[in-house]
């Protein structure tokens, strides 16, 4: 089914002893609340973000214009 060992299924991690590194450092979100400081404080820590259903109940679902400028920043930095 092309799954490795370590990978999650079905939204659960799995066991401590099978995470993969990038697992440990990933964490999930669900909605909108607080986004820009979760992305500025995974930037500053070096740690992986998921956020999930962002505003699923507006007309408008998902990311704003100015939220995915704030996430192309890191990109400037790296790049130049």
């Amino acid at each position: 089914s092309g799954r490795r060992a370590g990978d999650a299924v079905a939204g659960r991690l799995p066991a401590r002893g099978a995470m993969t590194e990038h697992a440990r450092r990933l964490l999930r979100f669900s909605g909108a609340t607080h986004f820009r400081q979760r992305v500025v404080c995974a930037v500053l820590s070096g740690r992986t973000i998921e956020v999930s259903d962002i505003r699923v109940e507006h007309d408008e679902p998902g990311v704003r214009d100015y939220e995915v400028s704030l996430l192309r920043l890191p990109e400037g930095g790296a790049n130049g």
